[in-house]
């Protein structure tokens, strides 16, 4: 994991998802969400377009009912034992004068810390982000999917 989505399964193998505004539109600024499973960990890839990215910008992932929050420095909210997100960011975090573009977020979530309940296969995900851009008008957008586990 290195915060960028350059391996071929992001693109090709990832279940994908652009998140929805409140008017049913495309979320904006746009943001996505992309999902896989591996044999031991949910991995979550976030994309957020943000021109003034701050600290406490995040996303919102609810997964089986757990809520976590993914920020542009990295953090996991609350803490996962074993969980990781790095961040690719084209940006300067806290800075207005800043010309940022965007913040990519990879994460890996133990699946043993999700507490699933035994034998799930299929669990359902949602992604949530609020922005408020320089013009000082917040903007929401969210997503929801099934994950197969493959168990």
């Amino acid at each position: 994991m290195d915060g960028a989505w350059h391996e071929r399964d992001w693109n090709d193998t990832a279940l994908t998802g652009q998140l929805v505004g409140d008017d049913g539109g495309p979320a904006r600024p746009f943001s996505q969400a992309r999902l896989m499973v591996d044999d031991s960990r949910l991995l979550i890839g976030l994309y957020a377009a943000d021109v003034d990215v701050r600290s406490t910008d995040h996303f919102e992932v609810t997964v089986a009912g757990r809520t976590l929050q993914f920020d542009p420095l990295g953090h996991i909210t609350p803490p996962v034992e074993g969980g990781v997100a790095l961040v690719d960011l084209d940006g300067i975090i806290d800075d207005p004068k800043s010309d940022d573009e965007e913040w990519v977020v990879e994460a890996g979530i133990p699946l043993a810390s999700l507490d699933l309940s035994t034998g799930a296969s299929d669990v359902p995900i949602a992604v949530a982000r609020c922005d408020t851009p320089r013009d000082g008008k917040q903007r929401c957008g969210a997503w929801s999917a099934t994950v197969t586990l493959g168990r």
